[in-house]
């Protein structure tokens, strides 16, 4: 079921710890009236929630407001959307208390000042309505500095429903696992600004190797997803901690990372795939977002993975940045399907348009830029996410008034599928090519001549085969 909460399991860790008993549940929106009674009945201390910005707010939501229903159970909220916009959190009645950045210290005092009936102004980390009802919000607390005193508690979750198949990178049982928090670097459009203060803080090498060989023997894992910020902030520490858990992995590479010596140690460590951070083809637009890197540096980092065909490359691409223009965009369009067309080892993935998170420079730029941030909990609902919506996209105007990126989507996917297709006619992939460079999408001849082609093979593989069953 998706990805693990990794999050809460360390807190839940913390918390057992401390001497309390812990129930997680990690279940989706169209389940939560199965639950509400069943933890209402318990009688717990305190109901918590992990709460991104994003659309799983409103279900987070409507969930705190039908645990109220059954008594004052106190709710909490923790994450990204608490951490930044605390005070939007606790103008909601059903939300109780807010903790602001890591959660496994707070957690625990919080909930030990619960059971002594208040006190909660000397509780750092957290936000709170106090008797007359007016929001508190107390100052953040340190970043933990070791790790290592606390782990993932698998325990509280069933494990396998987290396995999941990669067949496409050659792994059929593959587990994510973090082993650091942070990233020093500065990205304008990253919650780690305000969430990790851009430090980094990591697990020490023989924790994280022992705790994922017992999850390989436990779960008879034949690969692992780093799900880490920035996995290879340490260069030496991550490789090491590859060779010795010696298994097939995924994991996120930024581009100004590689060079010759990087890719030939990814492939020698089995790396299958990168997500790179490409984010745009416009100098200009990189620099808004204080990336630190290059339309340049993109081009150079994957002409040098394109040698080690075990690697799969994904590259990660947003539009709709504050001040983005219609050449910016086309820069970007460009150089992601001059990439589809020259790199064998290529991953198509649709192009992330921007959405403004709180606690972010990028943020403060889009509302400089006129973005109007929701009011409320369930607004942030009305935001697209992704380029599948239909929503208002929150940033630029020119992507709505001017242009369908879905149709833009559509030919990227055909040069994707062309280039692999390794069928006839293959001045087809060129001449898509040049339609997405001048975005001209009239008398779309290609499309057709691509479906008769897939046709006609189809076809004579059906033949073949039925004369193989009847020889």
């Amino acid at each position: 079921m998706g990805n693990p909460p990794l999050g809460l399991l360390y807190v839940g860790d913390a918390l057992k710890k401390a001497g309390y008993e812990v129930r997680l549940y990690h279940i989706c929106e169209d389940r939560i009236h199965d639950h509400v009674r069943e933890i209402a009945g318990m009688k717990p201390i305190w109901v918590g929630f992990s709460v991104n910005t994003g659309w799983s707010m409103k279900a987070a939501l409507e969930m705190s407001r039908e645990i109220k229903k059954y008594g004052d159970v106190p709710v909490v909220w923790g994450n990204a959307h608490p951490t930044f916009m605390p005070e939007q959190c606790l103008n909601e009645q059903a939300v109780d208390f807010v903790v602001m950045g890591e959660g496994e210290v707070t957690a625990v005092e919080l909930t030990r000042t619960i059971e002594n009936g208040g006190g909660y102004e000397s509780v750092k980390g957290i936000g709170y309505r106090d008797h007359q009802g007016m929001i508190q919000i107390n100052e953040r607390r340190e970043l933990i500095q070791d790790l290592d005193q606390y782990e993932m508690d698998w325990s509280l979750v069933d494990p396998e429903r987290y396995v999941f198949s990669a067949p496409q990178f050659g792994m059929k049982r593959t587990f994510q696992f973090i082993t650091s928090r942070g990233c020093p670097h500065r990205c304008a459009f990253c919650y780690n600004q305000g969430f990790n203060y851009g430090k980094w803080r990591a697990h020490t090498e023989w924790y994280v190797v022992e705790r994922v060989l017992r999850l390989k023997e436990s779960l008879q894992l034949d690969g692992i997803r780093f799900w880490d910020d920035n996995f290879f902030t340490n260069k030496k520490r991550a490789f090491s901690i590859l060779e010795k858990v010696d298994l097939p992995y995924t994991c996120e590479v930024r581009v100004d990372y590689i060079d010759e010596s990087f890719a030939k140690r990814l492939n020698e460590t089995k790396c299958r795939m990168v997500l790179l951070g490409c984010e745009s083809g416009s100098d200009r637009v990189l620099k808004i977002m204080n990336k630190g890197t290059s339309k340049q540096d993109n081009i150079r980092a994957l002409h040098v993975l394109s040698w080690y065909r075990d690697i799969t490359i994904h590259p990660s691409y947003l539009v709709g940045i504050p001040s983005e223009t219609d050449k910016d965009y086309r820069e970007t369009l460009e150089q992601f399907a001059s990439m589809i067309l020259t790199n064998p080892n290529f991953w198509f993935i649709r192009l992330g348009l921007y959405v403004p998170y709180p606690g972010c420079d990028l943020y403060r730029i889009a509302v400089e830029n006129g973005f109007v941030p929701p009011d409320s909990i369930e607004a942030w609902d009305n935001l697209i996410w992704d380029t599948s919506h239909d929503k208002t996209v929150p940033c630029v105007d020119w992507i709505n008034d001017k242009r369908d990126i879905a149709l833009d989507e559509e030919y990227l996917v055909l040069l994707y599928d062309l280039v692999r297709s390794r069928i006839p006619f293959m001045l087809l992939p060129h001449l898509v090519f040049q339609r997405i460079k001048n975005r001209y999408y009239r008398f779309q001849v290609e499309k057709i001549i691509y479906a008769m082609i897939r046709s006609l093979i189809d076809n004579l593989r059906k033949l073949k085969n039925n004369d193989s069953e009847e020889a």
